[in-house]
């Protein structure tokens, strides 16, 4: 038999914490704290599923109460409770991340129905979170694997082109990589509803995917096998969902370093278009990472989709420090970079080859202290 769920109390006065325990109690395991102190003990012992916060209590308030639990484990539900209802405290108890609100008194009715819905909202926050785990653990595996493959590469007689071709997927393994982690630790640590829960999960299975998909070119390599098989690819949801993917980087990191990036998004009407779709969200992966660097202090990066001249086109523009007439020259040179230690020189190379399996074209345009924008293009389906 299951465990019941636990579930507790938090009420300066008796009267409604003995009610609230005598309604839970057949069905749950029911813990009382008189103060916010006394609660956070409890909770740092044995966290329970969920909380009753009453607002107003002596020392801590209940929306106090609230961010220190969050704090401590932010998939704790909580139902705030008050006699004094007003907006502001309605707002903040939801700013907190509490899923119920009761106005004293409250019906017996009232409490299941609130606890019902707040186990459920728990129940699938805890499944999201499983999901996470299991696809980081996923991940682990992949990087063992390229790890593995890089030494078998070793003994090949394919030594040099391999390696090169190695260095270059573990180069853009590491973009896919750092987005994910910072993806997922969002999602682990911080609060947020059920669509942001779904819909970074499913950015992190098409990057571990994508992953998975440079790893098998490797290995298609060393074997002699054929590349994978085209497939009618919508663009313009193909770069939405790169643009969402590599949010951490674009978005936090430069505001960790005092600069703000803003994206602009010109979506075009495109019809479907032929392509890989995993080493086209490479492609872009590369270009937004390398628009992300050209900016330090901040700036705009515009990704444009057009039709133009009988083939689709991609266009990823960035107001930056721009590049000279002999970084141009070199730029899709493997192993030139301009990064230093930083860089490996690769991710431009790399690109540039991957555009070109795909029947397409990546050009670039570029001024010192104006910008760069990349074009590819790729022909209709």
């Amino acid at each position: 038999m299951d465990e019941a769920q636990r579930i507790l109390v938090v009420d300066d006065e008796p009267g409604p914490r003995e009610a609230l325990r005598i309604i839970l109690d057949p069905q749950y395991q029911v813990v009382t704290a008189t103060d916010g102190p006394e609660a956070l003990r409890v909770i740092h012992d044995t966290p329970p599923d969920l909380v009753f916060l009453d607002v107003r209590m002596p020392g801590m308030d209940g929306l106090e109460v609230l961010k220190a639990v969050k704090d401590v484990d932010s998939r704790i539900e909580a139902i705030i409770m008050t006699g004094y209802a007003s907006l502001e405290t309605v707002r903040g108890a939801l700013a907190y991340g509490a899923s119920e609100y009761l106005i004293k008194p409250f019906s017996e009715d009232e409490v299941d129905e609130a606890v019902k819905k707040a186990l459920a909202r728990r129940a699938e926050r805890m499944g999201e979170h499983q999901q996470i785990q299991t696809l980081l653990e996923d991940l682990r595996g992949l990087a063992v694997q390229n790890s593995l493959l890089r030494e078998r590469l070793a003994h090949s007689e394919k030594l040099s082109a391999l390696g090169e071709m190695a260095a270059g997927i573990a180069h853009n393994l590491n973009n896919i990589l750092a987005a994910i982690m910072g993806r997922a630790q969002l999602l682990v640590h911080g609060p947020a509803d059920a669509e942001t829960l779904q819909r970074g999960v499913a950015t992190i299975q098409r990057a571990v995917e994508d992953g998975a998909t440079m790893v098998q070119r490797i290995q298609r390599f060393a074997r002699g096998g054929l590349a994978s098989e085209f497939r009618a690819t919508d663009l313009n949801q193909l770069v939405q969902e790169t643009v969402e993917a590599t949010q951490l980087i674009w978005k936090d990191q430069p505001l960790q370093e005092g600069g703000t990036i803003e994206v602009v998004m010109e979506l075009g009407a495109l019809p479907p278009v032929r392509s890989r779709p995993a080493e086209l969200r490479e492609v872009l992966i590369n270009l937004i990472l390398n628009a992300v660097d050209a900016m330090p202090a901040g700036g705009t990066l515009t990704v444009r989709t057009l039709v133009r001249g009988g083939v689709a086109c991609i266009e990823i523009a960035d107001t930056g420090i721009g590049m000279t007439e002999e970084v141009k020259r070199r730029a899709f040179t493997p192993f030139f970079t301009t990064k230093g230690a930083k860089g490996t020189g690769l991710g431009l190379s790399i690109s540039h080859a991957l555009i070109r399996d795909q029947h397409g074209e990546i050009e670039l345009q570029s001024e010192p202290g104006k910008g760069t924008t990349f074009v590819i293009t790729l022909p209709l389906q």
